[in-house]
């Protein structure tokens, strides 16, 4: 069973089944699950973040949040993610969770994880928050530290996912591999299964929002990646193919089709990368108008042979295109972004790797 699967059951499951009958009934008039961006301010200043700023200018006030998420309820939207920026910096954030958690959402929070206290992390699975995700950067506390610009961070970050999950809560520690912190991908490995929680190790660097390339000096060189899957087994099924079948008249991407990201603003766009691709705004337009517009629809049917350069490529089992990325980049979500490209050599090595292993074991 998946992990939002177990979050369903183990929130008001009647309510979760009534959702998922309605959404049904509505023929899929709104996302199935949601992304929404609180708020764009952060107490952090990690320089790898794909936000250009973290200045909150303009955001929906807690009435429009109310409304927002009355109407994602009543068209039947099950999954709701609450991030940031950092959602803890926003005043009115316990008010909006409560009133989330009233509309019978499955309720997942992202955060740095440095704002909360235990009794804090107690007090979210209390009130039915299903699911934490907190990023982590590295073993040691200074490392982690010094990258996201608060002394006491790591601590908090680890006593956050501690305290939510001793209270029952799913976790996550999401790790981001980058060049500077590929030593600790084996301790950090050792941590999260010792404490018992899920966790992600990711290797994509995104654009700035602004198509700026700077987060990328971050980026782990890919035979450093591949050298590590030797010795990390974790890490080979991150970075295997996503299949023993292709065919090229299938979609590049799920964005769009089954989730929306809402930006603090109230901008609505396929995903949280995606800000060259804005669908609307919710002061202007319905959720189920957005949802249904040809903007988004266009989006969802991107296919791989759209691309001459994908449907040449000897590699294309081992990329996982996002359009969203090449939007950012070119401003041509149907082209495959250099990201893309470069993670699917990585991914392409670190098979050919294993297969070697697999030949001496």
């Amino acid at each position: 069973m998946d992990i939002e699967s177990k979050a369903c059951l183990s929130s008001d499951t009647s309510s979760a089944i009534e959702r998922i009958f309605r959404h049904a009934r509505l023929h899929a008039q709104a996302p199935f699950g949601a992304v929404f961006e609180l708020t764009r301010a952060c107490n952090l200043t990690c320089p790898h973040c794909y936000q250009s700023s973290h200045k909150s200018t303009d955001e929906l006030c807690l009435s429009e949040i109310e409304h927002l998420l009355s109407e994602l309820a009543e068209a039947g939207t099950l999954f709701l993610t609450l991030t940031g920026g950092e959602v803890f910096t926003h005043k009115y954030f316990w008010d909006i969770v409560q009133f989330a958690i009233s509309k019978h959402f499955v309720v997942r929070v992202k955060t740095n994880g440095t704002l909360l206290s235990p009794r804090d992390a107690k007090r979210l699975k209390d009130i039915g928050v299903s699911e934490l995700h907190v990023s982590v950067y590295h073993d040691k506390p200074e490392k982690h530290d010094a990258f996201v610009g608060l002394v006491g961070a790591h601590a908090r970050a680890l006593s956050t996912l501690r305290a939510f999950h001793a209270h029952g809560g799913h976790v996550r520690a999401m790790t981001l591999l980058m060049n500077w912190n590929l030593d600790a991908v084996s301790s950090l490995q050792t941590l999260y299964e010792a404490e018992g929680w899920q966790y992600t190790f990711d290797c994509r660097v995104e654009f700035l929002e602004d198509g700026k390339d700077a987060p990328h000096r971050f980026r782990a060189e890919n035979d450093d990646i591949v050298e590590l899957v030797s010795r990390l087994p974790v890490l080979r099924s991150t970075l295997a193919q996503k299949s023993e079948v292709f065919n090229l008249d299938w979609t590049v991407c799920s964005i769009g089709r089954n989730s929306l990201f809402i930006a603090s603003d109230g901008n609505v766009y396929p995903c949280a990368v995606a800000k060259s691709l804005m669908l609307g705004n919710v002061r202007n337009r319905s959720i189920a108008d957005i949802w249904m517009s040809s903007a988004r629809t266009r989006i969802t049917t991107i296919t791989w042979e759209q691309s001459a350069s994908c449907v040449e490529c000897e590699i294309r089992l081992f990329c996982r295109r996002c359009p969203s990325s090449a939007a950012v980049e070119h401003g041509d979500p149907f082209q495959p972004s250099s990201i893309d490209c470069r993670l699917a050599q990585m991914r392409y090595q670190a098979h050919e790797q294993s297969k070697k292993l697999k030949k001496l074991e």
